[in-house]
């Protein structure tokens, strides 16, 4: 069996894809010399009375039912832009959430003033180049899971990092829920002893397609 490296870490994390607000995003000054994503960074700003805007690479399904209802309840965070190659689903996504700004190529999204970070939510296949020309623009960057279709890139955009601090978070979406955090409380404090084996069951119906198998 062949051996994979893993990845180099990137730099920054996050309690929360979005709940942070602007604190969650902004650039790091200066960037820390851990550059885990498994430790949280705790948002400490959120009363900028001026949201962060946000310019979001892809109108796919996750992009229209899950990032823009959850971020419709952010403050914070207001989105100033999309991207997508495709005009119709670029059109109807900005009409349905009154967004003006709409863009074919993403280096357009990535230097326009209004934006201040980007979330990459694009096939992974375009994950790392979208990040990259992100970064090169100075802004903050949300890629959705995976990082990366290769090691390779992975380790190309945490060669830019090491190169030139910027913030990127991945959207390991379930390393941000209440209940995982919750665990993490308690293996850190020793409190289940040593953990040999460890079962997770996800339960919600929403995932089902199709009957219940027997």
């Amino acid at each position: 069996m062949p051996c994979h490296r893993s990845p180099a870490p990137l730099r920054g994390g996050g309690d929360s894809c979005y709940s942070g607000g602007r604190s969650n995003l902004r650039q790091p000054s200066p960037p820390s010399t851990d550059h885990s994503l498994t430790e949280p960074v705790t948002a400490t700003d959120t009363s900028s009375p001026t949201p962060l805007g946000l310019g979001i690479i892809g109108c796919g399904r996750v992009t229209r039912t899950l990032h823009l209802p959850a971020l419709a309840g952010v403050s914070a965070i207001r989105v100033a832009a999309l991207r997508d190659p495709d005009p119709d689903a670029l059109a109807g996504t900005a009409r349905k959430h009154g967004i003006d700004a709409r863009f074919a190529d993403y280096r357009d999204l990535v230097g326009h003033p209004r934006v201040d970070a980007v979330a990459v939510c694009s096939p992974p296949d375009h994950h790392v180049e979208a990040a990259l020309a992100a970064l090169d623009a100075g802004k903050a960057v949300f890629v959705e899971k995976p990082l990366a279709l290769t090691i390779d890139d992975c380790d190309r955009l945490a060669a830019r990092l090491e190169a030139r601090p910027g913030r990127v978070h991945v959207g390991f979406n379930l390393r941000c829920h209440r209940l995982t955090g919750e665990a993490r409380k308690l293996l850190q404090a020793g409190s289940l002893g040593e953990i040999s084996c460890v079962r997770s069951v996800f339960s919600a119906a929403t995932r089902l397609r199709g009957p219940i198998p027997d």
